[in-house]
Formats: structure tokens, C-alpha cells, sequence
């Protein structure tokens, strides 16, 4: 006889559940595991349908998930600052090796008493530059120089930091060295500062000229501007007043021709004894400048009145 109608509902029923426990199989996190039981076919008992032989299976929420496998993060590179950036650091504290010292005081424009921390008091020329000194007479602009430098130094309360370039000391046993002003922002350098509101111009002693490009351009500016001595003095190194100097020419033992003309204003420059090829010479220009009394230019290092005393 048919089977009745209950059971063709129950069947219908079942089937349905099969239905779903495999879509639940598909969408499970866990779905593509070979790990995880399937339905498996067989006879099972009357009214089953042969559906009765599915292996049991977890609810999807106890079921663990699979961790799937994430894309690699990408490395974060470091990058080097860009120029811009490079040079908006401070320039008085990138690469360079720098020495705290106080400021005793100001001989001129461009010469310093400074003491070092931990060690003495030590004569310091500020390198790069010249300023016109205090005992030519005076010179034009020269006590400005030395007032200039002292006021810049008095806005850092005399505290200073200097760097060293090539050489230590220079033939006088002065240091040589470029003087920073520290500050809230960027240091200002001393050496640059004369130069670029016109109380010294720029000069190049080899083989200390690292930042020479900087003191030519500020230089060239100031005279542009006329500022400073640029635009009181008929020139670097000019007399306030003009002196009346009478040299008198020599004539040497058994030679009845008189000496040769200075090849040097011993109101100009400053010079040394590299400027002159004989001593004879630089002993002229010597008195010329006031020697023995007064010794400007510096020829008479052990100050016995005679000049230069290494040369032929």
C-alpha cells in the first residue's frame, strides 16, 4: 500500500534540512576545510529517506574560524630630510665640532680675548674676515669695528662657541677660529656678521676658507648697500686723517744709489714678513710705520727694533 501522507511530509521535511545544513556548510568560516565532516549517503531507517546518515556537525558559532593568510605590511622607509629641510637646521649645530668659550674681551675688530672652559685665557682672530685695526693710527672705521664686536657679543652675554677649520693657531700663536653667537633660533657667526653690516670685508687665509663664499657675498652686498665703512671711508684701511710721513732714503755702505720706493703703504694693509723679499726691505717699511716705537704691521716678534729678521 502507498505510504501515507505524514511520511511524505516528514520527508519533504528532512530534505529540507539537508538543504539547509549545506548552505550553513558553504557560508561557514570554516567552509573549503577538508577537516570538516560531510554528509554522507546511505539507508537509513523507514520514513528517513536516506538521509539519516549525516555526520554531526558543529553550529557555525562554535566552529573556530580559519585564520586566512594577510597581505605582507609594507616597511616603512626612513627618507633623508630634503634640502629645504637641511637647511632650515641650525647651521651653528649640524656637523661641526663646537668649543664653549667666554669672552674676555675685545682688542678689536677682528681679535678676541676668549677662555676656553677647563683651560686659560688664549688671544683669538676671528678667520675669514679683517677688520681695520685701532693702532694704524687709528684707522677708518676702526674703533666701530671693535665697538660693533663688542655689542654683538655683549646680546649672547660674552658666551660663544667656537669651531676650528684647518689650522690651530696662526704664526702669532692666536687661535684661529670662526665665533658663533648662540641663540634661540640659528647662531649667528660673529666673523659673518662684521662682514655683512660693512665693519670688516672678507679675507681669505688658505687654508682656512671654509665658509669664504658666505663672507665674499656678504661683503659685496654691504658695498652695494654702503653700509659701514663702505660708505664713511675712501676705502678699507684709510686714515681718519691723512699723516705727513717723510721717509727719508737710505744709501747703503759703498753704494751711492739710493734705496728703492716702499712698495707698500705703511698706512694700508696689514703685511707681513712673506710680503717682502729681503730684510732690508721689510726693516724700511718697518720704520716707515713708526718702528721701532710702534710695531702696526707685527714684523718685530721678539721686539729688538729690527724687522723680519729670518729673511736674506
Amino acid at each position: 500500500p502507498a505510504p501515507p501522507p505524514a511520511v511524505i511530509v516528514v520527508t519533504a521535511t528532512a530534505a529540507s534540512t539537508v538543504l539547509a545544513t549545506a548552505i550553513s556548510t558553504v557560508s561557514a568560516p570554516g567552509a573549503g576545510n577538508p577537516q570538516q565532516p560531510v554528509p554522507t549517503q546511505g539507508n537509513g531507517p523507514a520514513g528517513g529517506g536516506g538521509t539519516t546518515g549525516v555526520s554531526p556537525r558543529k553550529s557555525p558559532a562554535t566552529v573556530a574560524p580559519t585564520r586566512r593568510p594577510t597581505a605582507p605590511q609594507r616597511a616603512t622607509a626612513v627618507l633623508p630630510p630634503t634640502a629645504t629641510q637641511a637647511l632650515a637646521a641650525p647651521t651653528a649645530t649640524r656637523d661641526r665640532r663646537l668649543e664653549a668659550a667666554r669672552v674676555v674681551r675685545v682688542i678689536d675688530g677682528d681679535t678676541i680675548v676668549v677662555q676656553v672652559e677647563g683651560g686659560g685665557e688664549a688671544h683669538l682672530r676671528l678667520i675669514g674676515m679683517d677688520a681695520p685695526e685701532t693702532n694704524k693710527g687709528p684707522l677708518c672705521y676702526g674703533k666701530e669695528a671693535s665697538d660693533k664686536a663688542e655689542e654683538l657679543l655683549a646680546a649672547s652675554e660674552n658666551r660663544v662657541l667656537l669651531e676650528k677649520d684647518v689650522s690651530e693657531t696662526d704664526r702669532y700663536a692666536r687661535l684661529l677660529r670662526y665665533v658663533w653667537l648662540p641663540g634661540d633660533g640659528e647662531h649667528l657667526m660673529l666673523n659673518e656678521e662684521l662682514v655683512k653690516q660693512g665693519y670688516a670685508r672678507a679675507a681669505a687665509y688658505p687654508p682656512d676658507v671654509k665658509y669664504q663664499g658666505r663672507f665674499e657675498a656678504a661683503e659685496q652686498d654691504a658695498r652695494g648697500l654702503n653700509l659701514g665703512l663702505w660708505g664713511a671711508c675712501s676705502s678699507f684701511g684709510a686714515p681718519l686723517f691723512t699723516p705727513i710721513i717723510a721717509v727719508e732714503p737710505t744709501v747703503a755702505a759703498g753704494n751711492l744709489e739710493p734705496s728703492p720706493p716702499l712698495r707698500y703703504d705703511p698706512n694700508g694693509p696689514d703685511r707681513n714678513c712673506s710680503d717682502f723679499a729681503t730684510h732690508d726691505e721689510a726693516q724700511r717699511f718697518f720704520i716707515a710705520a713708526g718702528g721701532p716705537q710702534r710695531d702696526p704691521h707685527r714684523l718685530d716678534a721678539d721686539h729688538d727694533g729690527l724687522a723680519c729678521e729670518k729673511l736674506p
